[in-house]
């Protein structure tokens, strides 16, 4: 089998399973959480508080796999989805993204500090969804921590002449063995109940990143916040934590 075909089995590999997400799976998920929250409104009465707790129960779980799959399909996009090489204001997407997370909580108290300028090229598409990942972390692993901050900026002038962009914050951190794989689908450094999530949104960075030909490394301490590095260029040497 030459590379054409294997690309060509790999991409249809790769349809079938998106169709199989977001229409067998997804679509399933949806009646039952339409159909739950119909069943509590129409019959709470007879439910008594048990029934509704139960119900309220499916619901959540529905819901928390469709988050999964939904996050899955992410991942698969950011990994078969073709590259349109354009101009990008990493800048702008940063800030639209910030203004989002402050309207889905607005009772946060969250600064998220964005440096001006910030520009690259790759695709416009995927470089949204990598930095929807790493600033929904880094206000996800806020919480808790008032009033937090989230800085995202860029570093130029590294060994090499090549620059990097960061994403930080001061959230919870988390601890990694040396040589520990960070970037692993469904990977979790904390409890469901702690933070709710896939555990995809590293991974998906790093898809998104490598496909860019850059890299992507993690500086983080339990309790003292994490800083995500990225490049989409030359590999510079690491920079230092600041």
């Amino acid at each position: 089998m030459n590379p054409t075909q294997t690309r060509g089995m790999l991409a249809a590999t790769v349809a079938d399973t998106r169709h199989l997400l977001a229409h067998e799976m997804l679509s399933p998920l949806l009646v039952i959480d339409t159909y739950s929250e119909l069943l509590e409104e129409r019959f709470s009465e007879a439910l008594g508080d048990t029934g509704v707790r139960f119900v309220n129960r499916a619901r959540d779980a529905a819901r928390r796999i469709s988050h999964q799959i939904q996050r899955a399909l992410l991942l698969l996009q950011a990994t078969d989805q073709a590259l349109e090489p354009t101009r990008v204001d990493l800048s702008a997407v940063s800030r639209a993204i910030a203004a989002q997370l402050r309207a889905k909580e607005p009772g946060r108290q969250c600064e998220v500090d964005i440096e001006e300028g910030m520009a690259c090229v790759g695709d416009a598409r995927l470089l949204a969804v990598l930095m929807v990942s790493l600033l929904e972390n880094a206000w996800k692993f806020s919480a808790g921590r008032e009033p937090a901050r989230i800085q995202v900026a860029g570093v130029v002038g590294l060994s090499g002449g090549g620059h990097a962009f960061r994403v930080s914050d001061e959230g919870a951190g988390f601890d990694c063995e040396p040589g520990e794989d960070l970037f692993k689908g469904f990977r979790r450094f904390h409890t469901e109940r702690e933070f709710p999530g896939a555990g995809v949104g590293l991974a998906i960075a790093h898809r998104i990143v490598t496909r860019h030909g850059g890299r992507i490394w993690v500086d983080s301490r339990s309790g003292a916040g994490c800083t995500v590095w990225f490049t989409l260029d030359e590999w510079p040497a690491p920079p230092s934590r600041t």
